[in-house]
């Protein structure tokens, strides 16, 4: 009594809205890390709390005894790896906070989170070239929601090894292709009669296949399924093709070649 209480939706076990195939509209759950540990996937990531502004702190709290609840509810720690996340939003005394904490348990690997949620280029490259090195070394380090091909060059030269994002598939949904050079949207009509493929440097299911930006386009304006599904293919095999030239200009120390190849590397 004379205390003040915390609101519901501060509470660890406050209902939250979920989705899935056994959720129906609006449904809510409360967090617990029991269903979470028991997925039948090769590797789980914590139960954590997206962390913003003035709740940074108390969000970074939150997600460490989250992680310590997960380690304990976990039962298939042979079979699926346990990540934990640090957070602690733009603010790298409460990242530190998060790391230490995170840090303290031995896990198959570690994420950084909170970040491509609107905070700017730069703010994501002060974040992940602090977080990545103080990561430990030899296990993965996994950078969540990233992203834009600046990005992961940023988070590769800062040590990330796992990435993870609806980036291709999303804009391949809605006909927007990626290239060396940058996006194209392909439903603009600058593309109704254009017989070039995506990119003729790619050698995706679209652009290999003979498919047309003209005729991609007409697919996406007729609502046929092909379109989205090309696109979206051209997109994951665009980011794949990267991440492949970038392993090689760590492997060669040849990074003028990699800009040169990639010009949307380093576009502002």
């Amino acid at each position: 009594m004379g205390g003040a209480s915390r609101g519901a939706e501060d509470r660890e076990d406050a209902p939250m809205p979920v989705a899935g195939a056994s959720a129906g509209p609006g449904a809510l759950a409360r967090p617990g890390p029991g269903p979470g540990v028991g997925v039948g996937t090769a590797g789980v990531a914590m139960l954590d709390a997206a962390t913003y502004r003035r709740r940074v702190r108390q969000a970074c709290e939150r997600s460490a005894r989250w992680l310590d609840r997960c380690i304990r509810a976990h039962r298939r720690p042979d079979e699926q790896a346990l990540f934990g996340i640090v957070q602690g939003g733009t603010d790298l005394q409460q990242r530190d906070w998060s790391l230490q904490a995170t840090c303290q348990f031995d896990l198959p690997g570690y994420a950084i989170g909170g970040v491509a949620v609107g905070e700017g280029h730069e703010q994501l490259r002060r974040v992940v070239e602090h977080c990545a090195p103080r990561l430990p070394e030899a296990r993965p380090r996994y950078l969540m929601g990233v992203g834009y091909e600046r990005d992961l060059l940023v988070a590769v030269r800062a040590g990330v090894d796992l990435f993870d994002c609806v980036l291709p598939t999303r804009n391949g949904r809605n006909g927007n292709a990626f290239t060396p050079a940058g996006q194209l949207r392909l439903r603009n009509a600058r593309f109704r009669d254009d017989p070039a493929p995506i990119d003729p440097g790619c050698d995706c299911a679209a652009c290999g296949g003979g498919f047309s930006r003209s005729y991609l386009r007409h697919l996406l304006s007729a609502g046929e399924m092909l379109g989205p599904v090309l696109v979206s293919l051209h997109n994951l095999r665009h980011f794949q093709r990267y991440l492949l030239d970038i392993r090689a200009a760590i492997e060669d120390n040849n990074w003028s070649l990699l800009f040169a190849r990639w010009p949307v590397a380093l576009a502002g």
